[in-house]
This record gives structure tokens, sequence and C-alpha cells, in this order.
């Protein structure tokens, strides 16, 4: 799964974001040309942008029209999430951590630290259980597996597997060692799947490893199909999808086990869909994306072009996904959220319906095991 950027974050708390005195920034155009200007707003569809000069006039300009470092920049003003819909800009909620179901043949999962914290700004899930992280970077988790790991600005999680990402950009799974020191040290998201990784780099680009690339078992490669303004990033258990700035989702399927691919002998698919996607979930075997619109579509295979509308998805448009297990959710413009998978974990999924306006859930759910399902949200 992917990092939780935490839905809208401020801008001030992303580490990429940086202005001048008076709010002003310069940008650079991509023949090199410059202007001080300030942000004032970034429509829905997140390709406009409005921006005031220091003579006062204010014009509406085309994001790709940036340099990658300033589209970049204008996604940290955002404090654009992996889960939810450009268009606004929510502070930070903190709160309580709140758990339900259980895990391991029917062991209770517990409520965790309840209310022993009150600083959880994010959440995630994993077959080991809940993981939290407070508002000073700290990782709390169910298991105590990586418990206590400080500086954290993000999670990739898919099933078991997690990679971590901090606030020095640089990436560390969860064994707490440093993956590849030196190599990856300006990542603004990873996500992460079973035997492999993809990392986001500060300038839109991006990398995979993992034993599942032949060539990339030791260190970094550039993914199969070279990417540019990268935007958001995904994974199933053994497929990887990437968002581009145009709203275009990237995807490609791992080698089989014993298969000998590098990663430029994988083929991509590539579509656009709908009016352009912003975020993109994975869970064990399904994606999940999200539209500027608010459209959710959701697709199986390695192709994006065979993504439907899910029947049991929202009706209206939705501000946020989630994906992990067999199980899917979408955050609704009220706050609520609905939620769909395997009929073996509907007691999850009644749940998450039930749940009402919460700002940041996460769950899993073991396909064809009803005991093996929990879900775990932020109460403000």
């Amino acid at each position: 799964m992917k990092p939780w950027s935490l839905l809208l974050m401020v801008a001030a708390m992303s580490p990429g974001f940086s202005q001048e005195e008076g709010g002003f920034h310069v940008f650079t155009d991509k023949k090199g040309k410059t202007i001080s200007a300030k942000i004032l707003s970034v429509d829905d569809s997140r390709r406009m942008a409005e921006i005031e000069r220091e003579d006062g006039r204010t014009f509406s300009i085309e994001i790709t029209t940036f340099s990658l470092e300033d589209q970049q920049f204008l996604r940290d003003w955002l404090g654009l999430s992996s889960r939810a819909r450009p268009g606004g800009s929510e502070p930070v909620v903190k709160g309580n951590l709140r758990v339900f179901g259980s895990l391991r043949k029917g062991a209770e999962i517990g409520t965790g630290p309840s209310d022993e914290f009150d600083d959880i700004i994010g959440v995630e899930a994993s077959g080991n259980g809940w993981i939290a992280l407070r508002e000073n970077g700290e990782v709390l988790s169910f298991s105590g597996r990586d418990a206590g790991m400080s500086e954290v600005r993000s999670v990739g999680s898919n099933t078991g597997w997690l990679a971590y990402l901090k606030e020095d950009g640089t990436v560390w799974t969860s064994s707490q060692s440093q993956a590849f020191p030196g190599e990856l040290e300006n990542v603004t998201q990873v996500a992460a799947g079973s035997g492999h990784i993809i990392a986001v780099m500060e300038d839109g680009t991006a990398k995979v490893w993992g034993s599942r690339y032949k060539d990339a078992s030791d260190g970094p490669v550039d993914p199969p199909l070279p990417l540019e303004g990268v935007v958001d990033v995904a994974t199933c258990q053994d497929k990887v999808a990437a968002v581009d700035s145009e709203g275009v989702v990237h995807c490609w399927t791992m080698p089989k086990r014993g298969e000998e691919l590098k990663s430029s002998e994988i083929e991509v698919y590539s579509h656009r869909l709908g009016d352009g996607v912003v975020a993109v979930e994975g869970s064990i075997f399904h994606f999940l994306a999200l539209t500027a619109s608010g459209e959710v579509y959701e697709w199986a295979s390695g192709d994006p072009s065979q993504a439907v509308k899910p029947d049991e998805g929202p009706s209206g448009a939705a501000t946020a996904i989630r994906a992990n297990g067999s199980t899917r959710a979408a955050r609704l413009e009220d706050g609520s959220w609905v939620a769909w998978g395997q009929s073996g974990n509907s007691g999850i999924v009644e749940k998450i319906k039930d749940l009402g306006p919460v700002p940041d859930i996460a769950f899993f759910s073991e396909p064809m095991k009803d005991s093996d399902a929990f879900v775990v949200w932020i109460e403000p």
C-alpha cells in the first residue's frame, strides 16, 4: 500500500516545501525563465494554478509549464495525499487510535494504545497488524515490530511488506535497516509489494528494486518505462502502478518466480481513466484509482484499460481511496466511508460503513479467512 501522506497535509509540514519571506517563490519554467510569485489556488483538475506576481497581477498557468522541481513544489504546497483528491488544504487531523477486528485465527487485535496517545496523524495496516504514526514521527505498532522507529514521514505497505520513508528522504525496511545507503536520499514516496519496491524521487522520476527484478536485487534501477512527473504510486502483491502529472496510469506485472527479466524487459500498459487519475491504491489483487472529479475505478489485471467502476463503490464523488488485503474503500464528501470486497470479510466492510466521518482509516483482510480482518482509524 502507498505512503500515508495524511490526507491533505498542510504545506508547512512537507519537508520539500519552502517559500520566501512574504509567501513568494521563484518559479522556473521548462525553458529556464523565472518569475517570483505566490500560489493562490490550484483547481480541482490539478492542471491549472492561479498565482500572483510581486506587482500584484494574478493569472492562471498550466502546472506542467513549470520545471519538475516546481511541479513538486506545488504538490508540496497542496500537501497532496496519495489517498486524497486535490482542491483544498485541510490541516492535519490528529487524534486517538481505534481498532476493530481480529488477526491470526481470531485473536483479538485490541485497541492498541487507545487514549494513551492523542497525537496519531496516520494509520497503516499489514498482515502483522496495525501501524500508527505520531505527530513527532515516531512509529507505534501492534506487533512491536518497528516500534520506536523515529523521523518517519510515510510507509509503503501491502499485505506483510513494509518500507518506511524517513524525513531525510531515505528509505528503510521493516528490519530497521537502510535500503541502499547513499543511493536513495531524495525520495518523496514509496510503495512496497511482494519482493519489490517503487520509490518516487524529488525530481518526479522513479526507481524500482527487489528480488523480482533480475537487475535490481542489489540496488535501484529505472522502472520498465522511464517516468517523469510521477504523482502517485501503488503496488499489488505482484503488480505496480504509477500515475504521472497528466493523469495517466502506467501499470506492469512482476515476473513470476523463476522468471528472469530485467526491468526494461517488462511490458507496461498505460491508460488515462476518466478526466485523469490523481491517486492510486493497491490491495492484494486489485488496483483502485481516484480521478480528479471523484470517480473511482478498479481493475485486477495489469492493464488499467480494463478498469471498471465497482458496483458496490461510491454512488457519488469520492475524496479519498484505500485498499489492502481483499477489501477496498472510498471516502465520501461528507467524510464517511463506503467499503466493499469479498463477502468473507463483510464484518469489516460493515464496520467501515458504520464509522461515520473519520479522517483516515486502514485495514487488512486475509482472503478466504473470516477471522483475519481488522480496521484501524483515527478518532479526533
